[in-house]
């Protein structure tokens, strides 16, 4: 079983290196489940039918992805939580919050880790943002005026600031139900026997290959 595992791509449409990097590799991706562990675009929204055209790419090759007989599963990230239809109804993936799972043998928790940032103005934010009234905003916007207000709101990627350790501290607290916790968002590659936070986009994937976690699926 080769589960590749990646997050934080933060695609921002043709002319943004990740995302290009990241539709070259999933037309190339070999496994049987791909886990997309949030942030994989940077300001997306599923307008129901009317696609935000800077990401069709992402989604050809998406639709590709689930064609060819590859599960997915989805774990939204603050940036792109308002995907979620597009994952389920589109492209058939399995679409849950911070979860654990089971491969090769091995129990593994998976999130995007936003959930970590316990802090009060965040939590206002995150609830504001995904509040049914934000939603009916963006439906009445749609794809062009609804995807400008997203980037506005979205800013640019950023490293882990001040809750570097509270993420640390969070992962690694659920090996006690789990062999493995991975975990983005605060694009800082970090890991601690078990506990795992994935460097952002391609070339921070990893692969879970018969309950062992590595780098590339074919190492040793």
């Amino acid at each position: 079983m080769v589960v590749a595992i990646i997050s934080d791509v933060h695609c921002a449409g043709p002319e943004c290196s990740r995302q290009r990097d990241f539709v070259e590799w999933l037309n190339g991706l070999d496994a049987e489940a791909l886990w997309l562990l949030g942030d994989i675009f940077h300001a997306g929204w599923y307008f129901r039918g009317k696609e935000q055209a800077e990401y069709a790419a992402v989604y050809r090759a998406l639709e590709s992805v689930a064609q060819r007989g590859i599960e997915i599963v989805f774990v939204p990230g603050n940036h792109d939580f308002g995907m979620s239809g597009l994952f389920r109804e589109q492209l058939g993936a399995s679409v849950r919050g911070p979860h654990f799972r089971t491969s090769g043998g091995k129990t593994v928790f998976l999130a995007h880790g936003d959930e970590a940032d316990d802090g009060i103005a965040y939590r206002a934010v995150r609830v504001a943002l995904r509040s049914g009234l934000f939603g009916s905003l963006m439906r009445l916007l749609g794809p062009v005026c609804g995807g400008f207000l997203l980037r506005a709101i979205a800013g640019s990627p950023s490293e882990a600031g001040e809750i570097w350790d509270r993420s640390k501290s969070w992962l690694r607290s659920k090996l006690s139900d789990a062999d493995w916790a991975i975990m983005g968002h605060v694009h800082t590659p970090w890991s601690d026997g078990g506990a795992v936070i994935l460097a952002p986009g391609v070339a921070g994937a990893r692969w879970l290959v018969d309950g062992s976690l590595k780098g590339r699926p074919d190492s040793a």
